[in-house]
């Protein structure tokens, strides 16, 4: 409710004239992200105790951190005045650059064109999909006449890329100097050469598990199952300088487990 729904993002990425409103993508989906924050905070936190003997309070919540996520758009809407709006799943995304948005390959999958100086990059991307004749086309020569017939820069692009399959693309688009992306499922990202190359998921027992986005020392995050309920109460009693007359006594009268 207050990362997904209150915070904006649910407005905002359905499309308009939708029956109704587009539900997170999984569970915990705001809490993972909130956790992140307050991993961070408090590790800010601890560095400032240590620095200054001060502890402060850290505060981190599921409204603020659903804010945070959609920073850039919610201040671009407060600036124009203007809500932020999803668009339709047919459409192209940006409506004045042809490198900022998907475009459907023969196979039916997805590539995610994330280029913001089209001008830049246009030269590049006709020489990988095999029309260098497009560079010095007069309509695509600036980034002012390349907003102004984005539509035909978006059109011509959509026919090539239909041509060939998401493989093929892969191959060609490499010398890419640009961002860009397969549209990828769950399943996908999680074979995804690059996810297993740099350890993002790992095997926890009889699961593989998305592991830690945080690495240290060039190493792979370890993963392990969860201490199991009150398995560490004894250890963290006697690390606060409690003895076991004291810890006894507690587990009898039930305060402890």
């Amino acid at each position: 409710t207050a990362f997904w729904a209150r915070a904006g993002t649910a407005a905002t990425v359905t499309p308009p004239g939708s029956d109704g409103m587009i539900s997170p993508p999984g569970p915990a989906y705001g809490d993972t992200v909130s956790g992140t924050n307050l991993a961070g905070g408090i590790a800010a936190a601890l560095l400032r105790r240590e620095r200054t003997g001060e502890a402060p309070v850290v505060d981190v919540s599921l409204l603020g951190s659903g804010l945070w996520a959609l920073g850039h758009s919610i201040a671009v809407s407060v600036h124009l005045d203007r809500a932020w709006e999803g668009v339709t799943p047919s459409a192209h995304g940006s409506p004045t650059n042809p490198l900022s948005g998907l475009y459907r390959t023969a196979d039916d999958r997805f590539l995610a064109f994330v280029m913001l100086q089209p001008a830049r990059f246009w030269p590049n991307v006709c020489r990988c999909i095999g029309r260098p004749e497009l560079a010095d086309d007069p309509r695509f020569t600036t980034a002012e006449a390349i907003a102004e017939h984005a539509p035909d820069a978006v059109k011509i692009l959509r026919e090539v890329i239909a041509s060939r399959t998401l493989t093929e693309w892969s191959k060609d688009l490499a010398a890419l100097d640009g961002p860009w992306a397969p549209v990828q499922d769950t399943l996908q990202a999680a074979a995804d050469q690059q996810v297993r190359a740099n350890g993002y998921i790992a095997r926890a027992g009889e699961l593989e598990l998305v592991a830690s986005p945080v690495q240290f020392d060039v190493e792979d995050t370890r993963l392990g199952p969860a201490p199991e309920f009150a398995a560490q109460t004894e250890e963290i009693l006697t690390e606060l300088g409690y003895d076991w007359d004291r810890i006894l006594a507690l587990k009898a009268s039930g305060a402890i487990t």
